[in-house]
């Protein structure tokens, strides 16, 4: 659809009344809006400063609607499991080989032990506040 978004000649297929509808909705504010929030959303570095922007070629699906497309191309007796997910929407072509970025490549990589030193870190962290401030515990 972004594409689309991009021409100034309204495509064949795209009838008259749509091509005028999408044209008004996005020259409007909050289409503009929202636009640069996504654009913004996108080039965020979730994984920290020098980690570059977090990718996949997913789209808008969720990863469990992706566990469920990858299922009908299996056996019953063959799961899908996170990693099978993980590795189509992070490879180009969903070949589950060539990587779309190097962060990706490091957690298919390390992925389980950064797991792991994540989870560490947040429960020493934890440990320190409750051990800091003993009236601030989960009740």
């Amino acid at each position: 659809m972004h594409e689309l978004c991009a021409l100034d000649v309204r495509p064949d297929f795209v009838i008259n009344e749509a091509w005028n509808r999408y044209r008004e909705y996005w020259a409007s504010a909050d289409f503009k809006a929202r636009s640069e929030k996504a654009s913004h959303n996108i080039k965020s570095e979730k994984g920290g400063p020098g980690t570059g922007p977090s990718k996949h070629t997913g789209g808008t699906r969720s990863f469990r609607t992706y566990e469920d497309v990858l299922a009908l191309d299996r056996d019953e007796d063959d799961e899908v499991t996170p990693n099978d997910v993980f590795l189509h929407v992070h490879t180009k072509d969903h070949d589950g080989v060539t990587f779309i970025d190097n962060r990706s490549a490091r957690f298919h990589l390390y992925g389980p032990c950064m797991f792991l030193v994540i989870f560490f870190e947040r429960y020493l962290r934890y440990l320190d506040i409750v051990l800091l401030f003993p009236r601030i515990r989960a009740k």
